[in-house]
Order: structure tokens, then C-alpha cells, then sequence
């Protein structure tokens, strides 16, 4: 679901590093909501983490920790990369007792 959501939104065309901001921000947003659009249990708080970038040939590394209930929250991590630029999503589902 997000990887169509964020293939479809790059394939639009290139971006600038101008326009990469509002790109994060839409990309979190849309993200977000079509999580919340799952209808899941109302004690699941989404979080949802883009970063957008310039592809100039350097490697990025992310890492994240966190304590959850292994049965309950999850993690999804969507990455797409362009010619000029990539966008990582990161989603996190988060079950509050």
C-alpha cells in the first residue's frame, strides 16, 4: 500500500532539493492516512518517518530502536530510488494499553 503510494507519487517527475521538503511532508501524510484508512483497533498509533534525499552516488544509513510488544507492533519500511533522488518511509504501528 505505501509502496504504490510512493511509487506513484515520484513517477510524477524529478524533484529539486527545493521541492524535496513538501515531498516529505505529502509523502507522511498520505502515508498516515492510508494507514488509518485500514480501520485497525483504535489503540493503534501510527508513526510515520520520511526521508527524502539528493542520489548523488553516497550511501545514507538509518537505524532505529524501540521497546514494543513483539505480538502486537510493527514496522514497515519502504524505500524507492530515482535517477536524482531517493525516499525512504518508514511506518511504525504502535498498540497503546
Amino acid at each position: 500500500m505505501i509502496q504504490k503510494l510512493v511509487e506513484d507519487r515520484v513517477a510524477q517527475g524529478t524533484f529539486t532539493n527545493e521541492q524535496l521538503p513538501a515531498l516529505t511532508k505529502e509523502l507522511a501524510d498520505k502515508s498516515k492516512n492510508a494507514l488509518k484508512s485500514l480501520e485497525m483497533d483504535k489503540r493503534y498509533k501510527f508513526i510515520v518517518q520520511v526521508i527524502c534525499g539528493q542520489n548523488t552516488g553516497y550511501g545514507i544509513r538509518m537505524g532505529s530502536r524501540q521497546f514494543w510488544d513483539n505480538t502486537k507492533d510493527d514496522v514497515a519500511y519502504v524505500t524507492v530510488q530515482k535517477e536524482n533522488f531517493y525516499v525512504t518511509v518508514c511506518a511504525f504501528a504502535i498498540y497503546l494499553y
